[in-house]
C-alpha cells in the first residue's frame, strides 16, 4: 500500500514555523507519489461555537490536515454576517450587534466554521470628562466619554453628543466642545440609552481693567484705609462681573494693598501704583502719599451731589464744587437716611491750643429740607471729619444734597470771627471752636428762650460785613436764623426754633461774621434787603452789606414768591477754579428757611438761585437772607 506523506497544521494568530519543517520531515519518510498535488482533507475550527457580548472579542483557532504540501496552504477567515460579527485575518472575532452568524475558515476550498452568538450587554454608566470645564468664548475643549457595564468593564458603544444650550457651547460628533457665548451649558454623551453629563462654563475674556481709588492722596500718619475698586471690560467695552481681582502695589515702601480686598495702607512719602490684575490683564491708579500738611491751609468745602448714595459707599464730591487747602482729598459717605460723613484729608487740627475752625452747612435743592452739623472732629492724626444731618421741616431724617464749608482760623482774608455755642443756654466757649481776628475772645449770650447775641470781638467792620449761621445738634431738631448784625460792635443776633412745632427754643449753632473771602480768590456776598421787590425787577442790595472780590456790585431779582436770582458780575468760574454758595435766612420772628437750588456760570457772571419758605406753613414766602459765594 502506498504511504502518503501528510501535514497537519493548526492556524491561530501566528503561523508556526514548525509546520514547514514537519512537512519536509514527513515527506522524507515515505516513498509516495512525489507528483501528487497539495491537498487539504479537513479543516477544523475551535471552539465550534462561542457567545460574545456586543463590543467583545474572541479568538478562533483553525486546524488544517494537508497532504503533499511543501508549505502550509493559506487560510482565509470570513463572516456570514458582518452586521453581527466581523473577523480578522488571524481569526479574531469582534461582536457588532445582537444575533448569530458563522465564522468560517477556508483552506484550498475546504471550509469549517464556528457559530458565533452575539448578545447585548446593557450600559450601566457613562462618565464624561474633560481637561477643564471653564473656557473663554471662542475656546475649545475635547470631552471624552467612558462607557461601562454593570461589572465596571469598559464597553464600546456608539456615542451621541448633545448640548443643553447651543448659544453657550456646541459639541460635535467627536465630543469637541466650542464656547460661543457666556453662560453655562450641560454637555451630554448618550450610549445605550444611558447619559453622562459635563457642565461647562463659558466666559468672555477680559480685555481691559480700570481702577479707582478714593482718595488718591493720603498723608503719612493717617488711619484712613481707602478701598480700591476695579472694573473689568470685554473687547466691546461691556462691563464683566464675577471676576477675581488680585491687588498689588508697585512700591510697597510707599503704600501696601491687601491682595484680596484692595484696602490701601500708606507707609511713607512717595508715589506708587495700586494695581489690579484680572485674568492676566492689569489696570492701576497712582497714589501719592504726602507729609502731614501745613496748619496754614486749614480750609475746605464741598457740594454733596449724591443725596441717596448707597449706604456706606465712599464717593468723591464733584470736583468743580470742592476745595481742600491741604491738597488732600474730600470724600463723603452716607451712613443712614439723612446722615453723611464728610472727610477732609489733611485738615485735622493738630494744635488745638492755637488753631480753631468752624463748619457751616446750607441745604441744596427744594426748600422742604433742613441741614445742619451733627458734630465735627479729627478723624485721625491728619484728617478732619464732619457729620452733616438733613431732615424735613418737621425734623424727620431726609436724604438731601447740601454745601458744607470748613473755615479755619487762618483761612480768610480781612477781619472775621466764628463761634460754636457749646451750651444752648449760653456760657463758656471752647477755644478749639471759636476765633476772632480781634484782640479779645468771642462770646455769646442767651437773652431769652431761643434768642441769642454773639460778639465776634473783631473790632468794627468799617467797610461792611456778612453773617452766616448753621444749626448744630444730633438729632437735628433745631433751626436758626439771623435777626440782626452790627458792624460797629461786630455782633449779631439770632433766633432758633424747634423743628417739631416751630416755637422758639434754645439751641446750639455755628456762626461766622466776615468781610472778605480767601486772599487772592473770588468771593462775593450780599444781604437781600428787599424781600418783596417787584417781580423780575433787577435791584442792587444795600451796598453797606455786600462786597465782591472784583469791586463790582451784586444784583438781585425776585422771580416768584420766595424765589430769587442773585448775580455776581464778573465772577464766572474760570479754568481750574471751584466754588460753593452758602445762605442763611434773616429777620426777627420770620421763621424763614432758605436753600440753594442752583448756582452756575452765566457768561462772565456767576448766578445763584435762592428759594425761601415760611417754616410754619411750608409755603413759599418772600424773605430776607444773606448769601456768600466762596472760592
Amino acid at each position: 500500500m502506498r504511504h502518503t506523506p501528510s501535514l497537519r497544521q493548526t492556524y491561530s494568530r501566528v503561523m508556526p514555523r514548525v509546520a514547514a519543517v514537519a512537512l519536509l520531515l514527513l515527506a522524507a519518510c515515505g516513498g509516495g507519489d512525489a507528483t501528487a498535488p497539495c491537498s487539504v482533507s479537513t479543516v477544523a475550527v475551535s471552539p465550534s461555537a462561542a457567545g460574545i457580548r456586543i463590543g467583545g472579542t474572541t479568538q478562533l483557532l483553525a486546524t488544517v490536515d494537508a497532504r503533499n504540501c511543501g508549505t502550509a496552504p493559506s487560510l482565509a477567515w470570513s463572516t456570514g454576517d458582518a452586521g453581527v460579527a466581523t473577523v480578522s485575518s488571524t481569526g479574531l472575532v469582534t461582536a457588532v450587534a445582537t444575533g448569530s452568524t458563522t465564522i468560517s475558515a477556508t483552506a484550498l476550498s475546504v471550509q469549517a466554521g464556528a457559530v458565533i452568538t452575539v448578545s447585548f450587554v446593557p450600559v450601566q454608566s457613562v462618565t464624561v470628562t474633560a481637561p477643564f470645564t471653564s473656557l473663554f468664548v471662542g475656546g475649545t475643549i475635547q470631552a471624552a466619554a467612558a462607557v461601562r457595564d454593570s461589572a465596571g468593564a469598559t464597553v464600546t458603544r456608539p456615542l451621541v453628543w448633545t448640548t443643553s444650550s447651543a448659544s453657550v457651547a456646541t459639541v460635535n460628533v467627536t465630543g469637541l466642545v466650542t464656547a460661543v457665548g457666556p453662560g453655562s451649558a450641560t454637555i451630554t454623551a448618550t450610549a445605550g440609552g444611558v447619559n453622562g453629563t459635563l457642565l461647562v462654563t463659558a466666559t468672555v475674556a477680559v480685555s481691559t481693567v480700570t481702577t479707582s481709588l478714593t482718595p488718591t492722596v493720603l498723608f503719612v500718619g493717617t488711619t484712613r484705609r481707602p478701598i480700591a475698586a476695579a472694573t473689568s471690560r470685554d473687547a466691546g467695552g461691556a462691563t464683566l462681573t464675577g471676576r477675581t481681582v488680585s491687588w498689588s502695589s508697585t512700591n510697597a515702601a510707599v503704600a501696601t494693598v491687601n491682595a484680596t480686598t484692595g484696602e490701601v495702607t500708606p507707609v511713607a512719602v512717595g508715589t506708587t501704583n495700586i494695581r489690579a490684575t484680572v485674568e492676566g490683564m492689569n489696570g492701576q491708579t497712582t497714589l501719592t502719599v504726602s507729609a502731614t500738611p501745613s496748619a496754614s491751609n486749614r480750609f475746605g468745602y464741598a457740594w454733596n451731589q449724591l443725596s441717596a448714595a448707597p449706604i456706606d459707599s465712599l464717593y468723591t464730591p464733584f470736583p468743580l464744587y470742592t476745595a481742600n487747602g491741604s491738597g488732600g482729598a474730600i470724600s463723603i459717605r452716607r451712613t443712614s437716611v439723612g446722615r453723611y460723613l464728610v472727610t477732609f484729608d489733611g485738615l485735622a487740627n493738630t494744635n488745638a491750643a492755637t488753631l480753631s475752625e468752624t463748619v457751616l452747612v446750607t441745604p441744596y435743592g427744594a426748600p422742604n429740607v433742613h441741614c445742619g452739623i451733627g458734630v465735627w472732629d479729627n478723624l485721625n492724626a491728619t484728617d478732619l471729619q464732619a457729620t452733616v444731618l438733613c431732615v424735613d421741616l418737621a425734623g424727620a431724617p431726609l436724604n438731601a444734597s447740601f454745601t458744607v464749608a470748613v473755615i479755619g482760623s487762618t483761612s480768610l482774608d480781612g477781619a472775621f470771627g466764628f463761634l460754636w455755642t457749646p451750651l444752648a443756654t449760653g456760657g463758656a466757649i471752647t477755644s478749639r471752636y471759636a476765633f476772632s481776628t480781634g484782640a479779645t475772645a468771642t462770646s455769646y449770650t442767651n437773652t431769652s428762650v431761643g434768642t441769642y447775641t454773639v460778639n465776634y470781638a473783631t473790632g468794627a467792620f468799617t467797610s461792611g460785613s456778612q453773617v452766616l449761621v448753621s444749626a448744630y445738634g444730633d438729632p437735628l431738631n433745631r433751626a436758626c436764623w439771623i435777626t440782626s448784625w452790627n458792624d460797629g460792635t461786630s455782633s449779631s443776633g439770632f433766633q432758633c426754633a424747634a423743628t417739631s412745632d416751630n416755637t422758639l427754643a434754645d439751641a446750639r449753632f455755628t456762626t461766622l461774621m466776615f468781610d472778605r473771602g480767601r486772599a487772592g480768590k473770588r468771593f462775593g456776598y450780599a444781604w437781600n434787603s428787599v424781600s418783596g421787590s417787584t417781580l423780575d425787577a433787577v435791584y442792587t442790595p444795600n451796598t453797606l452789606y455786600q462786597r465782591q472780590s472784583n469791586g463790582q456790585n451784586v444784583t438781585m431779582k425776585r422771580t416768584a414768591v420766595g424765589s430769587y436770582s442773585v448775580t455776581f458780575p464778573g465772577l464766572a468760574r474760570g479754568s481750574g477754579q471751584t466754588d460753593i454758595v452758602l445762605v442763611s435766612a434773616y429777620l426777627t420772628g420770620s421763621f424763614a428757611h432758605c436753600t440753594i437750588p442752583l448756582w452756575t456760570t452765566a457768561a462772565a457772571d456767576m448766578t445763584a438761585e435762592v428759594r425761601c419758605i415760611d417754616r410754619r406753613t411750608g409755603a413759599a414766602a418772600n424773605a430776607f437772607f444773606t448769601i456768600f459765594l466762596l472760592e
